[in-house]
């Protein structure tokens, strides 16, 4: 198993708007391959965009990144992305 970290951003970390979310932030985590561990990231970002809502701040179609780190090279193996649907934030298609 080969070991990386990640960090989930509200908005692209690229960018200077981008917020890290302290509770996801240089997460370590174990994976068999690095495709592995994408789909794993962005399981852990469904599942928390789930939580989120509309009153903090969060839209239907709005991107949340992660940044992948292979913790053996000290390289960023890649970055990405979750939209935020109407279902994660509870809220009707026609509201949004």
């Amino acid at each position: 198993m080969a070991q990386y970290t990640y960090t989930i951003y509200d908005a692209n970390p690229m960018q200077a708007n981008g917020m890290a979310w302290p509770s996801h932030e240089d997460i370590e985590i174990e994976a068999d391959s690095d495709e592995e561990v994408m789909d794993d990231v962005r399981d852990v970002m469904s599942v928390e965009a789930a939580g989120l809502k509309t009153g903090d701040g969060y839209d239907v179609g709005q991107t949340l990144y992660a940044l992948i780190h292979d913790v053996e090279s000290d390289t960023l193996l890649d970055i990405v992305t979750y939209e935020i649907t109407a279902e994660d934030l509870s809220v009707d298609q026609d509201d949004s």
